[in-house]
């Protein structure tokens, strides 16, 4: 049964990607009346794709898959849900390539889309969309812990981190966000010529399986952390 969430096609921005993503899935919920869709529900982990390659092709590859999910008849439920988490990841043509399915979604379907601001997404996009704003970020000064490149290179350094912040290893959300600044760290390091590209791009998929565990599952935040902290 149909809730109440009118809106065919939503972006969400704003706050931390962990109010994203929870805002997302509880709307998602709402629509399919089902705190666990399985069959009806198709998500893209945008902010998962790294390099412009791979952006091109699983990012495409994905959209399509989305927009032949949407127009199939739901199996389980009254409706489809098409989540794209952190869209402001996916590369350009993956986007335009769902432009008319974001504009008239197919009978008995909703799209709900999450980005970190408004502005990282083009204009086509956002005039199609609902918008739900979650507010400011938490402050810079909040989210800032240490230089991760160079903890790479010494691992007790992590192990005095987890030490350190015991109290902070239970809070979900703030531990997300640190993960989230140590992601665009990694990113920038990508770019510099006196990091290894291999050991970073090693410590961006070690860390993206982490913080996927602590946004999607009930995993022990603290074990989520410990376990990425040993893989490194």
């Amino acid at each position: 049964m149909i809730k109440t969430v009118s809106f065919i096609t939503t972006l969400i921005t704003g706050s931390t990607i962990v109010d994203r993503v929870t805002k997302a899935r509880a709307l998602t919920a709402e629509i399919l009346a089902d705190q666990n869709p399985k069959y009806d529900l198709f998500v893209i982990d945008s902010h998962k794709i790294m390099d412009e390659d791979d952006k091109k092709s699983v990012g495409i590859a994905r959209s399509r898959e989305l927009i032949d999910f949407l127009k199939t008849k739901p199996f389980s439920h009254s409706a489809k849900v098409g989540l794209i988490l952190e869209t402001h990841f996916l590369t350009p043509e993956a986007l335009n390539s769902l432009l008319k399915t974001l504009e008239e979604p197919p009978s008995n379907s909703y799209l709900i889309l999450t980005a970190d601001k408004k502005t990282s997404l083009l204009p086509t996009i956002i005039s199609r969309c609902h918008l739900v704003n979650l507010g400011d970020r938490i402050p810079k000064e909040q989210t800032e812990t240490t230089n991760i490149t160079a903890m790479l290179k010494a691992k007790g350094d992590w192990v005095d981190w987890v030490n350190e912040h015991k109290e902070e290893l239970t809070d979900r959300a703030k531990m997300a966000d640190y993960m989230a600044g140590w992601e665009g760290e990694l990113r920038g390091a990508l770019l510099k010529d006196d990091t290894s590209k291999k050991t970073v791009i090693s410590a961006l998929e070690k860390l993206w399986v982490a913080k996927s565990l602590i946004l999607t599952t009930n995993v022990s935040v603290r074990l989520a952390v410990e376990e990425f902290v040993l893989s490194l």
